[in-house]
């Protein structure tokens, strides 16, 4: 049942935003592209979406990183590279693959 609604979620998604994918050049360009591909979204898919950025982005950091004496804008630069030219229906996809490694 999980992934009928897994596989539903994302054909719907596919079709609201095929063409559009997350600009990771710069930290305004993703935000400005992360929002132009939120508008298309019911808050319900929105929500869904939010919650993969956050896996995803998150998932790619490790905490000794941010401990040790790394450079900021070299995270920075690690964060926006995992999601750049992806689209929303991937980032979903991926934070899927995600939450399957953990169980």
């Amino acid at each position: 049942m999980k992934r009928l609604i897994l596989l539903l979620s994302l054909f719907v998604l596919m079709f609201t935003s095929c063409a559009k994918k997350i600009d990771g050049s710069s930290k305004e360009a993703m935000q400005s592209s992360i929002a132009e591909i939120s508008e298309s979204m019911n808050e319900e898919e929105k929500t869904e979406f939010q919650q993969a950025l956050m896996l995803v982005t998150f998932s790619g950091v490790e905490l000794r990183d941010l401990i040790k004496d790394k450079d900021p804008d070299e995270t920075a630069a690690d964060l926006l590279s995992v999601l750049d030219g992806m689209t929303a229906s991937e980032v979903i996809s991926l934070a899927e693959e995600i939450k399957e490694k953990r169980k």
